[in-house]
């Protein structure tokens, strides 16, 4: 209204149908002095905006750093944890291992000293009743095989049970180091999930923020630049009446001129244009693998040859 007021008074004044008095004169100082002050705010607005959509810009970049510092902490905790089960369960496969191959070799050593026995030819067909010599005689040759035997059989037997019966709490505390690990691997993952869910969360967030500062700042910028245009052409028509009567005409057809509008234009556009950021590019979540991820289970278990093949722990996973 106020470039209305003025553009229509500048006019009246070049066609003589006003007449500049002091009073005209000291309100526009009035007039003047407004528009100063508007003109100075102009810059000031333009700078709140950018930084506004600065501050949307920066949402995404925190959302960034902040899955960054989960993820950092989540695998030094969780990695070293999952190692740490790894390197034991490893230990006590080997253990099992040891204990496995122990009952083989004392068992088996039994076993085969044991099916290669054989009692004396007269044990399997013992003389009659009334036989006293050949049944004392063949007492003797017992005696003197059993003898024999006695002092290697008792100490290959007693091995073989001692082994056997100790086999059974290194596979049962191999299998608790491997629960153990396996349930540390699922964690790991399970953090690393939520991790991505807070990313995700975060980033629709910010979104969602963006959708919203921009609009309202590409509608507050189209209104500064219009208002910026007005002030520049009211300061011109004040200028027009302000100006000695013989310059006056030249100064009101420059108020009017395209040219001039152009130029104006050309000054909110290189000033007053917000820079409107993109959405970046949304970082990948990191993964874990489950446990029972056939590479996984290959890295983790089979590729263990120390004890893998032979393990008495077969159910793995």
């Amino acid at each position: 209204q106020t470039l209305k007021d003025m553009k229509a008074l500048a006019h009246k004044v070049v066609a003589g149908e006003e007449k500049i008095y002091p009073e005209t004169l000291k309100a526009l100082e009035k007039v003047e002095w407004v528009i100063h002050v508007a003109e100075n705010e102009v810059k000031p607005q333009f700078d709140s905006h950018q930084l506004q959509l600065d501050a949307a810009r920066k949402e995404f970049d925190y959302c960034e750093l902040k899955y960054e510092n989960q993820t950092l902490d989540i695998n030094k905790e969780q990695g070293k944890k999952v190692d740490d089960r790894a390197n034991t369960h490893n230990k006590h496969r080997s253990e099992e291992q040891q204990a496995l191959d122990d009952k083989a070799r004392t068992c088996g050593k039994f076993q085969d000293y044991n099916a290669a026995l054989s009692p004396p030819d007269c044990a399997r067909n013992f003389p009659g009743l009334c036989e006293w010599s050949a049944r004392s005689s063949c007492i003797d040759e017992l005696a003197v095989w059993s003898n024999t035997h006695q002092p290697e059989y008792d100490p290959m037997r007693q091995e073989c049970e001692r082994a056997y019966h100790a086999l059974p709490n290194f596979t049962k505390t191999a299998q608790k180091s491997q629960d153990s690990l396996e349930m540390a691997q699922c964690l790991w993952e399970d953090e690393l999930g939520l991790a991505c869910n807070d990313l995700e969360g975060c980033w629709d967030k910010a979104t969602k923020n963006r959708v919203v500062v921009h609009s309202k700042i590409y509608i507050s910028e189209a209104a500064l630049k219009a208002e910026f245009f007005a002030i520049q052409k009211i300061k011109c028509y004040i200028n027009v009446l302000k100006v000695p009567e013989a310059e006056r005409v030249a100064a009101l057809k420059r108020c009017g001129d395209d040219e001039y509008s152009k130029e104006l234009d050309k000054i909110r556009e290189d000033t007053l244009s917000n820079t409107y950021h993109g959405i970046p590019t949304k970082p990948e979540c990191e993964m874990q693998p489950p446990p029972c991820d056939e590479k996984w289970k290959q890295i983790t278990y089979a590729s263990q040859k120390v004890w893998f093949e032979f393990t008495a722990g077969k159910r793995f996973c």
